[in-house]
């Protein structure tokens, strides 16, 4: 049976953007397109190479890009990742972001455990978002929930966030979470902390003295910025010529037939097919 077609109108939330001028009446969506990436691991335990796509500076020192590992780690040298998932306290004489140190779907064959990445926004306000989803944790093989790294380029921060947290082994009983920088310099959260984190809590690293120390807030503002939503459906974005957007959210109608609409939408996104912000939308 053919679904009927109509059409919605969503408030979409724009990303760091508070005006814009709208040139255009319409744009059709088809395909669909999505600058999210699965990082693809194969038979190893971390891929390096990943662009941030643009200059972050860490602890003094720039990076463009970055080593990912599946055991919930973040290097920010090239090359040089902790070699297991048995994991110690900080410092490990290594420059990378702990966000859940541990033994991801090590004990896992049948694992759903994915890690996704994407840079937002646009010059200077962009965000490079590393996230790690579905894993297991333990020879329990216990779910740990989400979680995710978020790296802004206007401020210099890093931000940790957890969601969906169950059980002693997600909120990082066997987990190490900090940063470590370069001459032993770190930041430790917790060693197999049972209570280091929490469902929908995030801790936020911010720079002091030119990124050579940071200042922590471990209850800050929670955002999760879900990498794993599907693409918008083919259809038509309107919006009328000329219209003037003023603040953080503009309405957007959506001629669709799907039953669930999750878009990916913004003012930007007609100029340059950037995605600057993410809704889920049930009608």
């Amino acid at each position: 049976m053919q679904r009927a077609r109509r059409t919605l109108t969503i408030s979409a939330y724009l990303h760091r953007l508070a005006v814009a001028l709208v040139l255009c009446g319409g744009i059709a969506v088809s395909p669909a397109f999505s600058a999210v990436k699965l990082v693809e691991f194969g038979m190893y335990a971390a891929v390096g190479s990943i662009p941030i796509g643009f200059s972050f500076n860490y602890y003094g020192k720039p990076v463009d890009e970055v080593v990912v590992s599946r055991y919930g780690i973040l290097s920010m040298e090239s090359g040089n990742i902790a070699p297991s998932y048995n994991n110690f306290p900080l410092p490990t004489n290594r420059r990378a972001l702990y966000v859940f140190w541990d033994s991801l779907d090590i004990f896992n064959l049948n694992t759903d455990g994915r890690v996704h990445y994407e840079t937002q926004g646009v010059a200077p306000n962009r965000q490079f978002i590393v996230q790690w989803s579905n894993f297991t944790a333990g020879l329990a093989r216990q779910p740990v929930g989400d979680f995710q790294i978020i790296l802004d380029e206007s401020s210099g921060s890093i931000k940790y966030q957890y969601r969906n947290q169950q059980g002693s082994s997600t909120v990082g009983r066997n987990a190490t979470i900090g940063i470590e920088g370069p001459n032993l310099k770190f930041i430790q959260i917790g060693f197999r902390d049972q209570y280091a984190v929490g469902d929908q809590q995030a801790i936020l690293f911010t720079p002091l003295r030119d990124s050579l120390d940071y200042r922590v807030t471990k209850q800050a503002d929670f955002s999760f910025i879900d990498l794993t939503l599907a693409a918008p459906p083919t259809g038509s974005y309107l919006l009328p010529e000329g219209k003037k957007v003023s603040g953080e959210t503009v309405d957007i109608e959506i001629v669709t037939d799907a039953p669930e609409v999750q878009h990916i939408v913004s003012v930007d996104f007609f100029v340059n097919e950037q995605w600057l912000s993410r809704q889920l939308t049930t009608p």
